[in-house]
């Protein structure tokens, strides 16, 4: 929680709050992890709360490659099950992600993100391999066993682990999550590119559903005066949509940049004329936001969460369908200024200091239940 005059909020001690940080590993700090680093810094910012991280001792030797805003946290190495420094010396654990550790003497918290592996609408689609499903769900049914508490992402997403785990519902609370990048960009002036483009990112996959995101722009309009730019690692799927790319030659109307650093996205978001996101399945989709941010018409993927998060303030095609796919993008090229401005007014609604409150609240209901 960050400091606040909201004293209902506020705790009467400080509060210990552990986070299990296997994910904090990694050079590029996207979802969970950056997830995590927020929570992390907003508690530390406060007068409430003492924010812990617990990292496996395996990864030790990786210390290096933990982010500068863990150095003044404290920290506990653990052994799988066994934390060499007791679990009890803090009030809460929260899980964000795997593991999910049944921590005796301490209250769990676990964050769901997501079960698009087990959307009833994805039946027969490979987004995930046998090996991540059987783990995501072993992952979920510890979940469902002893977590003290459980925070959605979204209304979407507790309703999907409602009807997959047995649980009590009135224990899953729903917190939205914010966007990464601000809108500070916004002010300055649109780069002349060679072309202007529409922009589509989270990497090509069958779950960013980019085959017939491709699919759908070589077939509209928009294909004749603007571009299609794919930004984002390959993922699961990625070789029908190069071998379909490799075939059709779409020459100077499709580019595709990889993975990109977080100032060239948001360079790319700022000098959009579109944002193109019909994917299969998202448990938020923080992207659209983002792209709300920087006053972009959005055209979304009706599955998932994202017609929730977007708020009324997107164009929605169903992700299979292509021709629906390719009206969405013909429609980004006619928008409405004024849509646009109560669009990005939206967005200022999602703050991640809402997101440490709201988790907060959490926290405190768990330790001083009313």
């Amino acid at each position: 929680m960050m400091r606040s005059d909201n004293s209902e909020l506020r705790p009467k001690h400080i509060i210990r709050i552990g986070f299990e940080g296997s994910t904090l590993f990694s050079k590029g700090y996207t979802g969970v992890p950056f997830y995590i680093k927020k929570l992390v810094e907003g508690f530390d910012a406060s007068d409430s709360y003492n924010p812990n991280l617990f990292l496996p001792l395996k990864r030790r030797f990786k210390q290096r490659y933990l982010a500068p805003f863990t150095r003044n946290i404290s920290k506990s190495w653990y052994l799988k099950g066994a934390p060499l420094w007791n679990f009890k010396k803090v009030k809460i654990m929260h899980f964000t992600h795997a593991p999910f550790i049944n921590a005796k003497g301490v209250k769990k918290v676990a964050t769901i993100h997501d079960l698009a592996f087990m959307a009833d609408e994805l039946k027969g689609v490979r987004i995930a391999t046998p090996y991540f499903v059987r783990k995501r769900i072993h992952l979920l049914s510890q979940i469902s066993q002893h977590a003290d508490a459980i925070i959605s992402v979204s209304q979407k997403t507790k309703e999907d682990f409602l009807k997959h785990f047995d649980y009590p519902q009135e224990k899953i609370h729903v917190v939205h999550l914010a966007p990464i990048f601000n809108s500070k960009s916004i002010t300055e002036t649109k780069k002349a590119s060679e072309r202007p483009y529409f922009l589509s990112v989270g990497g090509i996959s069958t779950r960013k559903n980019s085959l017939n995101i491709l699919k759908g722009f070589l077939a509209s309009k928009a294909s004749k005066t603007h571009m299609l730019v794919f930004a984002g690692k390959n993922g699961l799927g990625s070789d029908l949509f190069h071998s379909f790319f490799n075939g059709n030659d779409p020459g100077n109307k499709v580019k595709i940049v990889g993975y990109v650093s977080n100032e060239e996205l948001q360079s790319l978001y700022h000098d959009a004329s579109g944002f193109v996101f019909p994917t299969l399945y998202e448990g938020f989709g923080i992207p659209i936001l983002e792209a709300m941010n920087h006053k972009q018409p959005i055209l979304i993927g009706s599955l998932g969460a994202s017609a929730e998060v977007a708020g009324g303030h997107a164009h929605i095609a169903h992700p299979f369908d292509i021709n629906a796919i390719t009206a969405g993008i013909d429609a980004l090229l006619d928008y409405d200024t004024q849509k646009l401005d109560a669009a990005f007014a939206y967005a200022q609604m999602f703050s991640w200091e809402k997101t440490i409150n709201q988790t907060g609240k959490v926290y405190n209901d768990l330790i001083q239940p009313n």
